[in-house]
């Protein structure tokens, strides 16, 4: 319903481009899912390709709608922050429009903000030996800039640890670390051991800090080149184009004007309506051979008040005719 609001104009600019970065994060949360319940790594890549797309859109307009983000200073430095490393571990590269636009964000700021600027350093450098800062980092932040090419995988992973545990702890207190997504995904520890490893340096093959086994982490550890743009990106298309009626900077890149085309949204036959409140799955035959891919699909589960008619937006993918909406018992 949300969603809906949104394409339907209701919301102001905000509104609409914060969706895009919800949904940049619930593909994330569905990748995390995948490895830790349906224990589905093709599934699970699926899904990171899509929080990839929706994170290139967000630090696309993080640029485009720029005086936005200079107003509303409640855009936190953790949002920009994670949206940008997030941008640069998938791909491996941060533009320079994305990285002048970070530093540009980056005023004097105090080791209350450590997490921050430890991050906005990571993302100037392509390299370790790139790394420059005229501010000290608090610790263990620092650390990470006195050991320069330090080699030794004990001492690496002891400082990883020691980074694990400050994120744990800023997560607990402050505006750092505070979405559910990011209290236990280290991504300013992952960006630093990407920035080593481009730089031909040995990271450790197995952590010490239980934070940097869990699957999603160790899908990052693990990933050796560049995740590609997804084939089709639900909702962007629409979402482009109501932001870009109230920010004209905004222009629809041609990805997603060509994975527009293949999404067929219109007619769809309404099977039926709730026939009592409550939280629906929806499900294929028996036996269908897309059966457990629905089931895994984050917009299968839907809440619905009795008579509600069933929708299918984001499962384009799928014969929709097929599909049958059951409550599901809690």
């Amino acid at each position: 319903n949300f969603l809906k609001s949104i394409l339907n104009d209701k919301y102001p600019l905000e509104e609409s481009i914060d969706v895009v970065e919800r949904l940049s994060y619930v593909y994330l949360l569905h990748t995390e899912y995948c490895l830790n319940v349906v224990k589905d790594k093709d599934k699970a890549l699926e899904s990171l390709k899509k929080s990839y797309g929706y994170h290139i859109l967000i630090t696309y307009l993080m640029v485009a709608c720029e005086k936005l983000f200079t107003s509303k200073k409640n855009t936190t430095q953790e949002s920009l922050a994670f949206g940008l490393s997030m941008h640069k571990l998938y791909s491996g590269v941060l533009k320079e429009d994305l990285r002048l636009f970070l530093l540009s964000r980056l005023e004097t700021p105090s080791n209350t903000e450590a997490p921050f600027v430890f991050t906005a350093t990571l993302l100037a450098a392509e390299k370790i030996a790139d790394i420059e800062t005229d501010i000290l980092l608090a610790y263990p932040y620092g650390t990470t800039i006195t050991l320069g090419n330090e080699n030794n995988v004990k001492v690496i992973d002891h400082v990883v640890y020691l980074l694990c545990e400050a994120h744990i702890e800023l997560s607990r207190e402050g505006e750092f670390f505070a979405h559910p997504i990011t209290k236990l995904f280290p991504y300013e520890v992952l960006l630093w051991l990407k920035l080593r490893e481009k730089s031909g340096l040995q990271n450790p093959h197995r952590y010490s800090h239980p934070m940097m086994r869990m699957p999603l982490v160790k899908l990052f550890t693990d990933m050796k080149k560049p995740i590609n743009k997804p084939e089709r990106l639900p909702l962007a298309f629409e979402l482009l184009e109501q932001i870009r009626k109230k920010c004209p900077e905004v222009m629809i890149p041609d990805w997603i004007k060509s994975s527009n085309k293949v999404v067929v949204t219109k007619n769809v036959k309404k099977v039926s309506q709730a026939s009592a409140s409550g939280n629906y799955q929806a499900h294929l035959p028996e036996g269908h051979p897309d059966a457990e891919k629905l089931k895994a699909d984050p917009f299968a589960y839907k809440y619905y008040k009795k008579n509600d008619a069933f929708t299918y937006e984001g499962l384009e993918d799928f014969d929709v005719t097929l599909i049958e909406w059951r409550l599901r018992e809690e």
